[in-house]
């Protein structure tokens, strides 16, 4: 068992960072945050007074258009965008898929998707873990600081978080639910592998 454990862990863990090496994504990671504003939801966009003021019309009052569509309005909507682009697990297990972001994210899969169930019963025992407060907290911090620029490749910083979790989800299943865990660990290997394989293939030609 402890064999299996340690195989489903390095099958869970390994696709987001191998993702980024293979691609050469984890040289961008630095330029990004040297660039951060204009990255930043509160960069310039030459599209927002055409899109605020297609908004506006929509009401009959202009003082309401104005009210509700403006510079302001338009930052926060970006903002949202972004944080409740994070907090989707489809981020993490399906590569945004079929809703892929174009142009702005690589909509790489981080997790293989079979390992959504050690992260659903990590937060299903999220009571029982010391220290699940703390990982908690932080992620939400770095989720806030993330959704304030394209969050593209910089989101790796939550991998530690994010890994913390699935150890926890695995380790806790294979103790409390040792069939469920076989058979799910079982799916992992048979469905990570073309996941792991696809990566490789896909490798941009330099």
């Amino acid at each position: 068992m402890n064999l299996l454990i340690k195989t489903v862990i390095v099958l869970t863990l390994c696709l987001w960072p191998l993702s980024l090496f293979l691609s050469n994504s984890f040289k961008d990671i630095g330029n990004d945050l040297k660039n951060y504003y204009h990255f930043s939801i509160f960069a310039p966009d030459d599209q927002a007074p055409l899109i605020i003021s297609t908004k506006r019309s929509i009401y009959q009052s202009d003082l309401l258009g104005r009210l509700y569509n403006n510079k302001a309005t338009f930052i926060w909507g970006r903002f949202k965008s972004n944080f409740f682009a994070i907090v989707d697990p489809n981020n993490y297990f399906f590569g945004f898929h079929p809703r892929e972001i174009v142009r702005e994210n690589l909509n790489i899969e981080k997790f293989p998707f079979i390992s959504i169930f050690f992260f659903l019963y990590a937060i299903y025992r999220i009571k029982a873990f010391k220290g699940a407060g703390l990982l908690v907290a932080v992620f939400l911090v770095l989720t806030v600081l993330l959704s304030l620029a394209n969050f593209d490749k910089v989101d790796f910083i939550l991998y530690p978080v994010l890994a913390g979790f699935m150890i926890r989800g695995i380790t806790s299943m294979s103790e409390e639910k040792p069939k469920f865990f076989l058979t799910v660990s079982f799916l992992l290997i048979l469905f990570a592998i073309p996941q792991y394989l696809r990566v490789f293939v896909n490798i941009p030609h330099q």
